[in-house]
């Protein structure tokens, strides 16, 4: 975490990843969906690429690993992108 806060700003990512993770939480089940997909235009254009790089690797991380347990991973879809599914309870 302490090489990633010398890159991105901490409070930027963490506002932002946050953000995301409320939108996941209330997106529909069985959709297919990339992170782009979930965040308003105007937020994801504001969003520095760099933290847009790191919500990537960081939501990745915890879906594979488990850790975000209601959200499956589909594979690479246009432009390389990572899309998901959110599981039926």
């Amino acid at each position: 975490m302490y090489c990633k806060s010398l890159i991105v700003p901490e409070v930027e990512f963490n506002k932002y990843y946050k953000h995301l993770i409320r939108k996941v939480e209330a997106f529909p089940y069985s959709i297919t969906f990339t992170i782009r997909d979930l965040i308003e235009v105007e937020i994801w254009d504001a969003i520095p690429k760099g933290i847009k790089l790191a919500i990537g690797r960081q939501f990745y991380s915890q879906v594979k690993n488990r850790a975000i347990e209601n959200i499956d991973i589909i594979g690479y879809g246009a432009a390389r992108t990572m899309r998901y599914s959110k599981k039926t309870p």
